[in-house]
């Protein structure tokens, strides 16, 4: 490694997991609340509001990037330290997980078998507006469901849990997890018939999770390569960086405004998102930011970006349904609801950042304490 990343490095990736958690939570509220843009009368502000929400899955191409550069810096430089240990990676890959998700699926559960004896008549929780997939809430509240999404088995094997369709990229996630290192230590494995026992693991999991989650696979790998870059070659220039920042701007630009205007998605059209988010997080690892209380305000959401991501449907869902009911026309008085429920729901998802995700770093040192106590170089991996 040319040198260590300082963390204030990683502001700029903070910033944009930020952006990105909201793009995905104002898009499906947005949808929630407001019918289709050509239903009732347009104006400037409503063309720039549909246009700006209208951004969701680029936003988890764009996390998918990010995981794919951070999971594969903490594997490569556990290597070289000769620290990597299996056991140690995938507890703390799956407390990382578990410790938002496993109370994230139990609140799913409480909140919309609420909304069902409530507002069970209401298009949303019979699945017919669209939101993030036209799907019947309460077909997928059951017991083989929650355990499948549990064990990142949604899409594979089971339904999202619920209301809860983000829970998809979940899985995509933790297969990721699971491949990287195996195709990583096929190639630093010197012995032939492990290198052969892991390219045989590497070809079932394939088959397992089917094509749909592993050609996002390549997405992940973009930032992953991003990490190899920052690795080996010299820090960019102050010229160059501004050159790649400018252009990396205009493409976003272009790109996303294509992508929102054409309405029209596609596998390829995901892989150059990546590649232009690669672009800015590149020139991000190593610009500063020179506002201290802005770094601390990004670096407080970014961290309970995770919990938003996986608590925030159920939650709009049952709320818009409460305080409005079934989706309205574009007005100023439902922005401003539109503003309000976007506040409580941040309220909610802190408390449960507190209660949760804030406590991964001491739940993961006291699963290793507690049940790993002889392995030494175990716990101080």
């Amino acid at each position: 490694m040319n040198q260590p990343l300082i963390k204030h490095n990683y502001i700029w990736l903070d910033l944009i997991r930020v952006l990105a958690a909201l793009a995905v939570f104002m898009q499906h509220l947005r949808t929630l609340l407001f019918k289709n843009y050509w239903e009732g009368p347009t104006s400037f502000f409503k063309k720039i509001f549909y246009f700006l929400t209208g951004f969701s899955h680029e936003a988890v191409i764009v996390f998918f990037v990010l995981s794919g550069f951070l999971i594969t810096g903490s594997i490569v430089n556990a290597r070289k330290k000769a620290k990597f240990s299996v056991l140690n990676y995938g507890l703390d890959r799956l407390v990382r997980l578990w410790i938002v998700l496993i109370p994230g699926l139990v609140l799913t559960l409480i909140v919309d078998r609420m909304g069902i004896h409530w507002f069970g008549t209401y298009p949303a929780y019979l699945g017919t507006i669209q939101y993030t997939g036209n799907i019947d809430v309460a077909a997928n509240l059951n017991g083989p469901t929650f355990f499948g999404n549990i064990f990142f088995l949604q899409g594979i094997l089971v339904n999202t849990f619920g209301s809860n369709t983000p829970l998809w990229s979940l899985t995509n996630e933790f297969w990721y997890y699971v491949l990287f290192p195996i195709i990583y230590f096929i190639i630093y494995q010197k012995k032939i018939w492990i290198s052969i026992s892991l390219f045989i693991l590497t070809f079932t999991i394939f088959l397992f999770i089917g094509q749909d989650i592993l050609q996002y696979f390549l997405v992940w790998l973009i930032g992953s390569a991003l990490f190899f870059v920052k690795e080996n070659l010299p820090a960019p220039s102050v010229r160059f960086k501004q050159i790649l920042l400018i252009c990396g701007i205009i493409a976003f630009a272009v790109c996303f405004y294509e992508l929102r205007i054409s309405g029209r998605l596609d596998w390829m059209k995901d892989v150059l998102s990546g590649l232009i988010t690669v672009v800015l997080c590149y020139v991000g690892l190593y610009s500063r930011m020179r506002s201290k209380l802005i770094s601390r305000i990004v670096s407080f959401f970014s961290g309970m970006s995770y919990s938003l991501y996986v608590i925030h449907l159920p939650l709009a869902l049952f709320i818009s349904s409460w305080l409005v009911g079934s989706q309205k026309n574009w007005g100023p008085s439902y922005f401003f609801l539109y503003l309000f429920i976007i506040a409580l729901i941040l309220c909610v998802t802190v408390v449960f950042w507190y209660c949760f995700e804030s406590r991964y770093i001491q739940a993961r040192t006291y699963i290793k304490r507690r049940f790993f106590k002889s392995r030494t170089a175990f716990l101080t991996n």
